[in-house]
């Protein structure tokens, strides 16, 4: 019984090694995309994020998100200038 609980304990490890490697995620997140964050203290932070075509300035507490205001189309982060 013991060999089995190591072996399984081994095969959990290298599964995790494995979808690390290859940066596997499993968010459901097609069409939507985490442009940049900015943190406004502890627990406080802004983002933009883009939802299809639209882009979205975000307040993030841990109470609440909060739309603070819908970007225009042609908005770009500053490193995203080129």
């Amino acid at each position: 019984m013991l060999v089995a609980l190591i072996a399984v304990i081994v095969v959990i490890i290298a599964l995790a090694t494995v979808l690390k490697r290859f940066n596997v995620k499993f968010q459901g997140s097609k069409g939507m995309k985490l442009m940049g964050t900015l943190s406004l203290g502890p627990k406080e932070r802004i983002s933009v994020v883009q939802i299809g075509d639209k882009k979205f300035l975000l307040g993030v507490t841990p109470e609440r998100v909060e739309c603070l205001k819908e970007l225009p189309d042609d908005f770009v982060l500053g490193e995203e200038k080129q």
